[in-house]
């Protein structure tokens, strides 16, 4: 379950010290389903961005209630704004500012006021609130905060404050407008704080509003581990001298797109010293990259035979992902050979291997790629499998037998889904005879209803010894009820005569 949804399960209970009560009893156990619901939210709640309280504001109102859940609904709905202060804990009022009815909601901002920054998210969502007491109530509240807060307690809201000035059920743009610019005007300390901020919402909203930031702020968003906001801030990334450095580090950036964002720039900020930064992107794992690499010494009249330059890589022993999938795509047939020793380096890089061995020469790398379902490492063992689509033939069943015997969870799995390539009824008479196999039970009986459908269509009766032997499997062997019979009926449908 997600966190958003589990919070809106959660708040009619967190306010549960309002629902109405009958007698001490029910009181004592409403306390404590609060102090459960309320101890479960505040787990969730630093879990989930500020803006995300929209969407939980409209489910809360939304959702449907399952038939057991009645009476916790009932009460809830019977909460009155006098009931309100029952509630005194953070998260308990927060979750009555959502309440249906406006009087609760109305209620619960007055109540959240003694929280001050805390409580920010819930009163900033009230100023887009559809009832106007509400909506004027939250404005109030806000405006008094900024006047007396420090920007740094706005930061938190930031996100919240800029999708609401999209939101389009009421105009909210002079009140949130407020918290928007005097974040912007904030000191260079505070602004500092919120691109360190623990919140990756947070820091990317901020780098996003700022039009003009510091070169230190430029710099520490460049090194931020959220992708996010190294996106964002790299528009302030300029041609400049100054920001040579920080050009060199998008371009060693994990992401494909900052990286073509830092060579771009290198092109239009150094266009007759850039070919070595060129040269050092044709090694690059990503196509984009490369390609764009290759672009820009094609129109300077160098032509480039980017499989030479990695092949040379490979014999060296220098074996990289990138070279890997720089031969799969440039490569001649004949180089498959070269990424066999790669197949026992790392996972990531034997997947790559595969990968552009079956580019180079499917017909060749059919049984090596055969062979690797056997493969211990289970993502290796799936890549294979998935690369012989349209390549399992008849005499490939004793592979498949033996690999239905494998100790590898995954490698039977992986064979049962290869099975049913094979040609004829050999597909039910090699996967009924593993379907009592409790760990791919599942795999098998899927395996088998796709494999009925394609014979239904087919028709192809089964041989006499193949209708019998069919018949004793499903007699002895353990599938679903549906799917023993679809297939008994296809085979006494198909071949009558052989009992």
């Amino acid at each position: 379950m997600r966190a958003e949804d589990a919070i809106v399960a959660l708040v009619p209970f967190a306010a549960a010290r309002s629902w109405p009560a009958r007698d001490a009893g029910d009181r004592a156990r409403f306390d404590a389903i609060s102090a459960i619901a309320e101890g479960a939210l505040a787990a969730l709640v630093d879990r989930v961005p500020s803006h995300a309280w929209i969407a939980i504001d409209a489910k809360v109102r939304a959702t449907r209630w399952s038939p057991h859940e009645h009476r916790a609904r009932e009460r809830w709905l019977a909460i009155t704004p006098d009931a309100v202060r029952a509630s005194a804990s953070l998260l308990a009022l927060a979750s009555l500012s959502l309440h249906a009815s406006g009087y609760v909601r109305e209620a619960a901002l007055v109540e959240l006021m003694a929280y001050r920054e805390e409580a920010l998210p819930w009163i900033v969502l009230r100023t887009v609130d559809w009832v106007a007491p509400v909506r004027a109530r939250a404005a109030g509240i806000v405006r008094d905060h900024l006047r007396r807060e420090r920007a740094s307690a706005l930061l938190g809201v930031l996100p919240l404050a800029l999708r609401l000035l999209a939101f389009s059920r009421v105009d909210a743009g002079p009140v949130v407008d407020g918290v928007v610019a005097t974040v912007r005007a904030s000191p260079e300390d505070a602004l500092r704080a919120g691109v360190e901020h623990r919140s990756a919402s947070v820091r990317r909203a901020l780098v996003e509003l700022l039009d003009h930031p510091s070169r230190e702020l430029v710099d520490l968003a460049l090194h931020d581990r959220d992708s996010g906001v190294r996106s964002r801030v790299a528009r302030h990334v300029g041609t400049e001298p100054a920001d040579a450095a920080r050009r060199a580090l998008l371009r060693r950036d994990p992401l494909a797109r900052l990286r073509v964002r830092g060579i771009e720039l290198e092109l239009d900020a150094s266009p007759s010293t850039v070919v070595p930064v060129l040269h050092a992107a044709l090694r690059d794992p990503e196509r984009r990259v490369r390609d764009l690499a290759l672009s820009a010494l094609a129109s300077r009249g160098e032509r480039v035979d980017l499989a030479a330059i990695h092949r040379r890589e490979i014999v060296a022993g220098r074996i990289s992902r990138g070279a890997i999938r720089v031969l799969g795509d440039h490569g001649v047939a004949s180089d498959w050979e070269l990424l066999v020793p790669a197949l026992d380096a790392s996972p990531k890089l034997a997947r790559a291997a595969l990968g552009a061995m079956r580019r180079l020469d499917r017909s060749a790398t059919r049984e090596i790629r055969l062979m690797l379902v056997d493969d211990p490492r289970p993502k290796l063992s799936r890549d294979a499998m998935l690369s012989l689509a349209g390549q399992i033939w008849a005499e490939d069943e004793r592979w498949i037998r033996a690999y239905l015997r494998s100790p590898h969870v995954h490698v039977r799995a992986h064979a049962a889904r290869l099975a049913i390539q094979l040609g004829g009824w050999a597909p039910p008479l090699v996967l009924l005879e593993i379907a009592s196999d409790p760990e791919i039970r599942m795999t098998v009986e899927h395996a088998l209803a796709s494999w009925l459908g394609r014979r239904w269509r087919a028709g192809a009766a089964p041989s006499p010894e193949d209708a019998r032997a069919l018949r004793d499997l499903l007699a002895r062997t353990s599938i679903s009820r549906p799917l023993r019979d679809s297939l008994r009926s296809l085979v006494d449908f198909l071949s009558p005569g052989a009992r």
